[in-house]
């Protein structure tokens, strides 16, 4: 039998992303490892994140890192879709997602 596991992702602003996390986690009974990646911007809220969801969750050992990038949320598949479209019409496409 695998073990259960919770997900959730969040993006915005770094200051907002615990908060963010936390209102996307599922609850999962007798967890106790938490991983957590992030991009390069929230990088230094990193510590503040994995703190506010030890608290929240009751899980006390995460690890995780920080990426070059993490597309969990799909905003480089839409990035390319309107890459691909401005190309055709000769726009450049905004680079936020």
């Amino acid at each position: 039998m695998s073990a259960r596991f919770a997900t959730t992702v969040a993006v915005g602003d770094p200051a907002s992303l615990a908060g963010r996390c936390i209102a996307g986690m599922p609850v999962t009974d007798g967890a106790t490892l938490g991983i957590l990646y992030t991009t390069e911007p929230a990088a230094a809220v990193l510590p503040e994140i994995a703190r506010a969801l030890a608290e929240h969750t009751g899980i006390r050992s995460w690890v995780g890192g920080v990426g070059l990038g993490s597309d969990q949320c799909g905003c480089e598949e839409r990035r390319q879709q309107r890459d691909r479209g401005a190309r055709r019409s000769g726009h450049r496409s905004d680079p936020d997602c």
